[in-house]
């Protein structure tokens, strides 16, 4: 169990970044000092996934909050997949081949851990979520894509692979990359 100056901390943080969530779902990339961050919709939400999935498994009284106001960033993912079942953006349209086609931003490699989310949220399911997680599993499957995620000699592939292996051992043993749940 957290200690309870930490447990205070934690839960602090996470409605604070609850608290900055846009009506559409969109979390706003934060950075001082300011710049243009309207390329990054999938980066703010994959790294906070991170901390609403593991104060939501420790701290069952952030559930409810949790799930309230992570509807609209659920549904946002959901009506914003792409085709081919990935979120980001891509250096030109319909390019399906991640490895030459990520766009310098980085938000397409950053964008799996997002997965995790729907899955959290889909505790309690949700057929548009459950098909959105499915749409991603299914792309993960074709080996063309299992090969552009994978880890090159000079790490350009770091993120998507280590993003991409996170999200699918949560799917495989839920939370098992968090705490030991």
């Amino acid at each position: 169990m957290a200690q309870p100056d930490l447990q205070e901390i934690a839960k602090n943080a996470v409605t604070w970044i609850l608290g900055t969530v846009k009506a559409d779902g969109t979390i706003p990339y934060i950075l001082t000092p300011t710049r243009d961050n309207s390329h990054t919709l999938y980066q703010p939400i994959s790294y906070s996934t991170e901390s609403f999935i593991d104060v939501g498994t420790r701290y069952k009284d952030m559930t409810g909050p949790l799930r309230d106001t992570l509807k609209r960033t659920v549904d946002f993912l959901v009506k914003n997949q792409s085709a081919d079942g990935t979120w980001g953006f891509w250096k030109s349209p319909g390019c399906t081949q991640a490895e030459v086609c990520f766009d310098p931003t980085g938000d397409a490699q950053r964008s799996p851990r997002v997965l995790s989310l729907l899955q959290w949220y889909n505790q309690v399911p949700d057929a548009n979520v459950t098909k959105a997680i499915e749409k991603y599993a299914d792309f993960l499957a074709v080996p063309s894509n299992q090969e552009a995620y994978r880890v090159a000699g000079t790490h350009a592939l770091a993120l998507p692979a280590g993003f991409v292996g996170l999200a699918i051992a949560d799917l495989m043993k839920p939370w098992c990359t968090f705490h030991g749940l």
